[in-house]
């Protein structure tokens, strides 16, 4: 059923848009707005850029450092916002060297 376009009529993207572009694009034209809307999203977001990785240690700073010792203590007034930059570029890379 995966390749087969008739089967894929006769399901009306049921179970959602056909793996197969050449099966998608062959019963799309049969489709109702909403689902050929659905079609049109899909293949546009399959050739749109993802965002690249985030950088090493990206998780362990931000759960370690940037949360609970930078933004937490500032947004509470316990440090300025020179404070939070100094500490946030010294425990950050404390943990970048050890990568």
């Amino acid at each position: 059923f995966t390749n087969s376009v008739e089967a894929n009529e006769i399901l009306a993207a049921e179970r959602g848009v056909p793996v197969s572009s050449a099966v998608a694009d062959g019963i799309k034209p049969g489709m109702e707005d909403a689902a050929a809307q659905t079609f049109d999203f899909l293949a546009e977001i399959e050739v749109s850029p993802i965002q690249p990785p985030d950088p090493v240690a990206h998780g362990d700073i931000t759960t370690n450092v940037y949360e609970p010792l930078v933004i937490d203590p500032l947004m509470f007034g316990q440090l300025t916002p020179e404070e939070a930059v100094a500490l946030f570029v010294e425990e950050a890379n404390a943990i970048l060297a050890n990568q």
